[in-house]
């Protein structure tokens, strides 16, 4: 459905390209660094500088290993996440928490609709799930 919506929005000119990204949903902390952690710094890094916060959405928790019962702290991911790079810098990542509340990713995916459509001049259409 998501990326339907990108799709979308791609093809009315609001975004050049999108690619999605299959991530695991824990990965262990400590270990070498992983495609997921390296993202997660970066997309860390980006909520600082904007003054917003991931959790609880990109958190780090006690959990226990699948394999060995172990318990080790783990990097627990969203189960979807939007990150919007322009020239190659990350400018936006979804989901996030401001003061305001919680940004999603569908609401992300509406700005950017709309942000096209104010440039072109027409109404923006996004539909979501139910």
């Amino acid at each position: 459905m998501v990326a339907g919506q990108l799709a979308a929005v791609a093809e009315s000119g609001g975004l050049d390209a999108f690619d999605v990204v299959r991530w695991a949903t824990r990965v262990p902390i400590g270990g070498p660094m992983d495609r997921e952690q390296e993202l997660a710094r970066e997309f860390r890094e980006w909520a600082s500088a904007a003054g917003v916060h991931l959790a609880p959405c990109f958190d780090t928790r006690e959990c226990y290993a699948d394999a060995s019962g172990e318990k080790r702290t783990e990097l627990v991911l969203p189960v979807l996440c939007l990150a919007v790079y322009e020239d190659d810098e990350l400018v936006d990542v979804t989901p996030h928490a401001t003061e305001d509340g919680v940004v999603t990713v569908t609401d992300a995916i509406e700005r950017l609709a709309a942000d096209n459509d104010r440039h072109s001049g027409e109404e923006p259409v996004v539909q979501t799930a139910d």
